[in-house]
């Protein structure tokens, strides 16, 4: 039987690495479906913030990338006409859009779809957690714009929605209407690599190693992580990895940790390639994210896969940690549960915090084998083809 064709339009893809998770899912959902399905990505020719197109692909051609081909649009190549003109050429039987507000790679298909400028075939839309109350608070006044006008427009009726989570499919219900089609499958985890890595830095009772990876912005809330360390006793390391998205954000960071009292240092590392993330959180005691959203949050699972132990807000799906032992998911709005449990780590000894360890790892196994996040994933295809 011939495999169906599923056109993906996504914004940021391999070989780009800093824009976090939608690139990493779609390249995971990919590897694990390429087999049965026929994968062409249209994406971006450059990484997220970088002024210079990829040099090791061919910009506005295909490139054999893995189990999928992937064209890398130049700038000249957005233009509706151009787009048309490319997307006519794509013979596909379902287009998966990665993004709700990417003017590019979705409202511009979903215009040429409804104008009939390209094949009226079945669309699905992961919104990628654009949609949480996090994310939608930044940027208030020109997000909420958008989904009044969308809401009126036709372009988002019969398609089929994409959520992470049953928080995610609530969100899309409430912003975007009740009535739409939503189908919940989990992002497909990165594969291990081999073995479960045994090592991770060792824990001195009264000393807490911290570190924060992710992109530098309101969302991520590093902001917040500041002002709870700031209160916290004992000897502490807090280092930063992550690209600067708001450099106006950062100054703003970069004032509050002129306040931190001297037992609390504070270090900017700068951004960090994939294949390092591993590495560098085995060097570290707790992983601190008070995200205001995330649709899944790989960098979550890269922790705990490295024996890392997380401490997180409750706006991303891995809310159960506490029961696993391995970590924490808290409230925004509980500032004061955050700094207990720092406080906790920070005078765990040892033999405590091997024991966070062991079930970070155990607890990233039971996720990455878990076969049903395949089967969901292939279902929504499925689905869609119908």
């Amino acid at each position: 039987m011939e495999k169906k064709v599923v056109l993906i339009l996504v914004r940021y893809y391999l070989p780009g690495s800093k824009s976090g998770g939608p690139g990493r899912s779609l390249a995971n959902l990919i590897n694990s479906l390429g087999d049965e399905f026929d994968f062409k990505v249209i994406t971006s020719d450059r990484d997220w913030l970088d002024d210079s197109s990829y040099k090791e692909v061919e910009i506005d051609a295909w490139n054999q990338i893995g189990k999928a081909q992937v064209y890398y649009l130049s700038y000249k190549g957005r233009s509706l006409f151009a787009l048309s003109k490319l997307l006519n050429q794509v013979t596909h039987d379902v287009m998966y859009l990665n993004s709700f507000f990417s003017y590019d790679f979705s409202v511009k298909p979903l215009l040429l779809r409804f104008l009939r400028r390209i094949p009226e075939r079945p669309v699905i839309l992961a919104a990628r957690g654009e949609l949480s109350q996090g994310a939608l608070a930044i940027k208030y006044f020109k997000k909420n714009a958008f989904i009044y006008l969308a809401r009126l427009s036709p372009l988002y009726r019969n398609i089929l929605w994409q959520a992470s989570s049953v928080r995610e499919a609530g969100d899309i219900h409430k912003v975007i209407g009740a009535e739409e089609k939503v189908s919940i499958s989990l992002n497909i985890p990165t594969p291990m690599g081999g073995d479960i890595k045994s090592g991770h830095s060792f824990k001195e009772k009264g000393r807490l190693k911290i570190i924060f990876l992710s992109r530098v912005s309101r969302k991520k809330n590093l902001d917040g992580a500041l002002n709870i360390l700031k209160d916290i006793k004992g000897d502490i390391e807090f280092d930063i990895y992550g690209p600067l998205e708001d450099k106006t954000y950062w100054v703003d960071c970069q004032k509050l940790m002129q306040k931190l009292p001297s037992n609390i240092l504070v270090s900017y590392k700068g951004s960090v390639s994939y294949d390092k993330v591993s590495d560098i959180f085995e060097n570290y005691h707790l992983f601190f994210l008070p995200t205001h959203g995330e649709n899944f949050g790989h960098v979550i699972l890269e922790s705990l896969s490295s024996g890392c132990p997380v401490l997180i807000s409750d706006q991303t799906p891995w809310r159960d940690l506490e029961n696993y032992g391995c970590g924490w998911a808290l409230p925004l709005n509980a500032p004061e549960a955050f700094k207990e449990v720092i406080t906790r780590c920070v005078y765990m000894d040892y033999f405590e915090h091997t024991q966070l360890v062991k079930k970070a790892y155990q607890f990233s196994e039971k996720v990455r084998k878990d076969e049903k996040i395949v089967l969901q994933n292939r279902e929504i295809f499925l689905k869609a083809l119908i």
